[in-house]
């Protein structure tokens, strides 16, 4: 995924309230924990503060409400002929909403 992307993602995780710790977020993005610091930089640039917890129990959190956008993507956007590939994406975009 590009770098935008994966900074709304790592939004959408953080705007649930949970806490996450950067060895999670890494995981759920696929990249290395060192991206997760330089996606949090650029996040608080913006604007948007994420709290930092230290400790073995540590991660990051989001302690402000924001609306992250959704997917541009939705089942009714899409324009497709063949019946059965617009089933399919149908459900991989339900499943992954």
């Amino acid at each position: 995924m590009s770098k935008i992307s994966n900074v709304l993602t790592m939004l959408e995780y953080l705007s649930s309230g949970k806490k996450y710790s950067i060895q999670e977020l890494s995981e759920k993005l696929e990249v290395s924990p060192r991206m997760i610091r330089v996606y949090k930089d650029e996040i608080e640039k913006a604007g948007i503060y994420i709290d930092t917890i230290k400790g073995p129990y540590g991660g990051y959190v989001l302690n402000q409400n924001i609306n992250v956008p959704k997917r541009f993507i939705t089942p009714n956007t899409i324009n497709v002929k063949n019946k059965d590939f617009f089933n399919l994406i149908n459900r991989a975009i339900k499943e992954n909403a």
